[in-house]
């Protein structure tokens, strides 16, 4: 699915399943105003941006310290 696809999916609210397969744009380590650590992490395709955020208390957290700006990843 694009990320196009996904926003047309979810545009009203309902939740839907999805594989997307993008391009890390950005990544960047911030915290909250309680001080707690999460990245922002922007994907891009074709089609357009995305953007997510993983919190220090799951597994993505871990995953987004590997990753750098142009890597390609596939989300679930």
């Amino acid at each position: 699915m694009t990320i196009k696809e996904l926003r047309a999916a979810t545009g009203n609210g309902a939740a839907c399943e999805a594989t997307i397969a993008a391009q890390v744009e950005s990544l960047t380590r911030k915290e909250t105003a309680a001080g707690k650590p999460y990245y922002e992490l922007v994907l891009r395709d074709a089609t357009g941006t995305l953007t997510l955020r993983a919190w220090n208390d799951r597994p993505a957290f871990a995953l987004c310290q590997e990753l750098t700006a142009g890597s390609f990843v596939k989300i679930f």
